[in-house]
């Protein structure tokens, strides 16, 4: 989760102590994430991530990974050559924007990368918690019945997050807060 447990019950007025809520709380800051991300239309998870792009129609010299901040450039590899960081590519760890240095990456090419991109709890920008935080909190405060799922076999309890076919669409407080991490789209064709 990106945004700790802890955190959230204090932005709510919860004591972090008490535990009686925390599958709710839990549950809500789940979907809340998955909605923040559908809306922003990429990952925020500190984790590694591999894509394959193209065959592109026409040549290109730029072109955008899903995930980012990158965080480091594990590989790339252009038509099945090994590109090299500051040698053959610039990259804009912060927008995830890759740029050819020589020329263009010709039509029919195919490229493939593994990177790390996103966050962790503690890198985690104020404004994007911010904006999970509060869908969290209108989540929690429906409720969460729509999307909190249990069930009781025996002596034990199972929950789980169920958001099956609904969209969970951000409260405009949460888009206003997430708004500059919303994925850009350009084309350069």
């Amino acid at each position: 989760m990106l945004v700790a447990l802890s955190d959230f019950k204090v932005w709510i007025g919860f004591d972090p102590a008490d535990t009686t809520s925390d599958t709710r709380l839990t549950a809500s800051l789940l979907a809340a994430e998955a909605a923040v991300k559908t809306h922003c239309e990429r990952d925020f998870e500190y984790q590694q991530y591999q894509e394959t792009l193209g065959p592109f129609d026409v040549p290109k010299d730029v072109f955008q990974l899903d995930n980012y901040p990158v965080v480091s450039m594990l590989s790339l590899l252009v038509g099945g050559e090994t590109w090299v960081q500051d040698t053959n590519y610039y990259l804009n760890a912060r927008s995830g924007i890759v740029h050819a240095i020589d020329g263009f990456m010709s039509a029919g090419t195919t490229v493939g990368t593994q990177y790390v991109a996103g966050y962790t709890v503690s890198t985690v920008p104020a404004d994007l918690c911010a904006g999970i935080k509060e869908q969290a909190s209108w989540i929690f405060s429906r409720g969460g019945s729509s999307w909190l799922k249990s069930e009781r076999l025996g002596d034990r309890q199972y929950t789980a997050i169920d958001l099956g076919s609904q969209s969970v669409g951000l409260i405009p407080t949460a888009a206003q807060y997430v708004q500059n991490y919303r994925r850009l789209l350009f084309s350069l064709d």
